[in-house]
């Protein structure tokens, strides 16, 4: 992604370290992202981890040390997910004259894709995402964010399934939003990622754009976050 270009700092520090610097420079970043408040300075955590991670491989270090930058890179990405949660960072439009609400996540380098999959990271309990590195490292197995966040799809849906045949005599099932409770922001992402590309598309080609086209499809993104802000409070 764009963010991983800003990690050059910690490649440029290893390429002048001998190895066993490599173990002293993964636990200053670990301890760096420990004492990070600032989500500037969490991003570029996440960088250097994932800087750390693709120079480990490269470099064919043991898997352990691959998968400990690969697990810093994670934890950033929960950190900031947990952040922007809180914020509800979207597209940046806040009227808040708050300095951190009024942040865009253009401001820090992020796109809407990156903001949800990472929010979605951060709602898995922190004994979940524990679980997951280690039966990857006790399996020999690559830790990556994106097997991370299926491992978390994975273990929802199997909590939902037993729980639907162990309790059928419970007076109240479980929720759709209960389950999946990002899904629906994350669809929400999706859209509004649409409808900013269609906003670009139609400034770009102009008059070749009917007028009924011009008037419809915004009206038909509007109809569409309607019906899913319905949904939000219903399911």
């Amino acid at each position: 992604g764009p963010l991983v270009a800003k990690g050059d700092y910690m490649l440029t520090r290893l390429r002048h370290d001998d190895q066993s610097g490599e173990l002293a420079i993964l636990r200053t970043a670990e301890r760096n992202l420990a004492k990070c408040q600032d989500l500037h300075a969490v991003v570029e955590v996440r960088n250097e981890a994932e800087a750390f991670r693709v120079y480990a491989k490269a470099r064919k270090l043991s898997l352990e040390i691959q998968n400990r930058g690969a697990k810093l890179k994670i934890q950033a990405e929960r950190k900031l997910g947990a952040a922007l949660k809180a914020l509800k960072l979207r597209g940046g439009d806040r009227k808040s004259k708050s300095q951190l609400e009024s942040l865009k996540l253009c401001d820090l380098g992020i796109d809407r894709n990156e903001s949800f999959r990472w929010q979605t990271a951060a709602s898995a309990p922190d004994e979940l995402f524990e679980s997951y590195c280690r039966k990857r490292q006790d399996n020999g197995l690559e830790i990556s964010s994106a097997n991370f966040l299926s491992y978390i799809r994975q273990t929802v849906s199997g909590n939902s399934t037993r729980a639907r045949r162990g309790d059928h005599a419970a007076s109240s099932k479980p929720r759709l939003r209960d389950l999946f409770p990002d899904d629906l922001d994350e669809l929400q992402g999706h859209i509004e990622t649409l409808a900013g590309l269609f906003e670009g598309i139609a400034e770009r080609l102009g008059k070749q754009l009917e007028p009924v086209e011009r008037r419809e499809i915004p009206r038909y993104f509007q109809r569409v976050r309607r019906l899913l802000q319905s949904a939000k409070q219903h399911v």
